[in-house]
């Protein structure tokens, strides 16, 4: 498939793909799962925000952003076009909600103001930023970066400035994920022969494998 005019490199739209998604709320102590919403295409990733509503993307070739109340109440859309938005996830204050799109080019992080509707793009390189999310404090935010030739963790200020590498994988670092304590920060490792999931300071020093089987997508307890 040819590139878009003025994209260059590899076609970054996403494969179509069919099935549909269903969400559905389980509660630590109960049995019984509660259904939220059936949607016609797949979902890849949510977030739930500080106020009670949840943030998912679906997709097509295309992919949006939508928000629903978890307590029940009508559907949001929050992003439309031909871009690909995804990875979604709201920071802690119940502001902001921050994600991956190529609405630009390459994949790059942008944040959506909730309450004003107002986009601005956070990170600008040539390369594929994607699976981002706020530190604890809402001070920085976390992503994953391809800037240095494979995926690495990188954290910039919550305004995208300041950008600095976290781990030194050498391979392919993602999927990010910050203790509430702030001390650490958790992601999955690519290596051939030492994959699994690592650990390391937010300075970048430290770096110690957790999990040295197969494992993806860490999160952290509240």
């Amino acid at each position: 498939v040819p590139d878009p005019p003025g994209v260059g490199g590899r076609d970054r739209r996403l494969p179509v793909l069919v099935g549909a998604s269903y969400l559905a709320l389980h509660r630590i102590g109960e049995h019984a799962i509660h259904p939220i919403l059936r949607w016609p295409h797949p979902i890849l990733s949510t977030s739930v925000g500080v106020d009670g509503e949840l943030a998912f993307d679906s997709q097509t070739n295309r992919s949006h952003l939508v928000r629903i109340p978890l307590a029940g109440g009508a559907q949001v859309t929050l992003t439309n076009g031909n871009s690909a938005d995804r990875q979604p996830c709201f920071s802690h204050d119940g502001r902001y909600l921050i994600y991956a799109s190529n609405r630009t080019g390459p994949s790059s992080i942008w944040r959506l103001e909730l309450a004003t509707g107002t986009i601005d793009r956070l990170t600008r390189c040539e390369q594929e930023d994607w699976d981002p999310a706020f530190t604890p404090d809402d001070s920085h935010v976390l992503f994953s970066s391809s800037r240095t030739g494979n995926y690495e963790i990188w954290m910039a200020d919550a305004d995208g400035s300041n950008p600095r590498q976290v781990s030194h994988d050498g391979s392919d670092a993602e999927n990010r994920a910050m203790p509430k304590d702030g001390g650490w920060v958790i992601y999955s490792s690519g290596r051939a022969t030492s994959g699994g999931l690592y650990k390391g300071h937010p300075d970048g020093a430290g770096a110690a494998r957790l999990v040295k089987s197969a494992a993806d997508i860490p999160d952290r307890s509240t």
